[in-house]
């Protein structure tokens, strides 16, 4: 029996030792192993591509089929490419890639933001080579610089032109400025469709519209309504402002979002306005003997320097009373524009 044991065990030895039966045996086998051996792009560190961006990526087998193995492995090349793309932006110069494999995250989240996918058009992956020692899936991917600059461009000049996105005017411009800086290192030649006229052109357009804007606001005085009793509506508000700005045309509404005086101050500052003018509008209800419904609104007016922002330059206040049977019979309308009676 002892003979039996060992020869069987002689001739389990000799198949694990021919190299066509080792993979049969072996759970460390790696059936996807490339054939080629290992690439410059995995073994140098200081790889690079003249006039691209690079991203390598692996992924572990270990947990994944071949095609989530795959997945992970070209997720995590995005992701340090979109890391690249970021400095290089922010630099403003084109600059090689140094990749370092141990700086690439092991585990990778196939979620890349919308944001990075707009900076990774135009993206391609080159090659793949896995490992036959440890099954270690790895993956370059590459985007030329002009694609990277010319993604870069299109979004800066849309928030450029987007003034509900970005209320700040001069933030508007900085947006622009950061545009124009990026359009020179664009190649169109290598992005077939695009014309570089018509995005001068674009570009030309956006800034006229904004020193239009900018000449509007230079010197003049900004209005913003404000109210923290969450009785008025947003209606009445916009109504109280649009009374001034109808009686002024030098007056112009403040396209920010603030809950303080210094707050608005400061956006109103940044905006190139020389003074704000804030309206603070507050009410009361209350019931009287005769059980009606009594509204007081309250209109408070401060006109700030705003770089004296300590020292308001005048103050106004106003009320108004309004009767009705219930709280939606509150002409509070009406009472704004009896608060504001003789206001400029």
């Amino acid at each position: 029996m002892k003979d039996i044991f060992t020869s069987i065990a002689f001739l389990i030895g000799l198949l694990l030792a021919t190299p066509s039966w080792a993979g049969l045996f072996s759970s460390g086998a790696c059936d996807s192993a490339s054939k080629e051996s290992m690439p410059d792009w995995v073994s140098n560190s200081d790889y690079n591509l003249p006039g691209y961006q690079i991203g390598v990526g692996w992924a572990e087998r270990e947990g994944k089929n071949k095609d989530e193995q795959r997945e992970a492995a070209e997720a995590n090349a995005k992701m340090y490419l979109v890391q690249r793309i970021k400095v290089t932006i922010s630099a403003v110069v084109v600059q090689g890639t140094n990749v370092s494999n141990e700086r690439v995250q092991k585990t990778a989240s196939s979620k890349i933001t919308s944001s990075s996918e707009q900076e990774l058009r135009g993206m391609q992956i080159k090659q793949h080579w896995v490992n036959k020692e440890n099954c270690r899936d790895y993956v370059l991917v590459t985007i030329s610089d002009s694609a990277v600059y010319f993604n870069k461009f299109k979004a800066l000049l849309a928030d450029g032109k987007d003034s509900d996105k970005n209320g700040d005017v001069r933030a508007r411009k900085g947006f622009l400025d950061d545009a124009k800086a990026l359009l020179p290192l664009i190649d169109f030649k290598k992005l077939p469709g695009e014309l570089k006229a018509s995005y001068e052109k674009q570009l030309e357009e956006a800034f006229a519209a904004n020193n239009k804007e900018l000449s509007k606001v230079k010197g003049r005085m900004a209005v913003f309504p404000m109210s923290k009793d969450g009785v008025i509506s947003q209606n009445i508000l916009d109504k109280a402002a649009g009374k001034l700005l109808a009686s002024n045309a030098t007056l112009v509404r403040l396209n920010a979002n603030c809950a303080s005086a210094d707050e608005c101050i400061g956006k109103a500052r940044e905006m190139d306005f020389t003074a704000l003018t804030l309206l603070e509008i507050n009410a009361q209800v209350g019931v009287t003997t005769m059980g009606s419904y009594k509204g007081t609104i309250k209109i408070t007016r401060t006109i700030y320097d705003t770089d004296s922002p300590k020292m308001p330059k005048s103050k106004n206040v106003g009320t108004a009373v309004v009767i009705g049977w219930s709280d939606d019979d509150l002409d509070w309308g009406t009472a704004t524009e009896k608060a504001m009676e003789g206001w400029k």
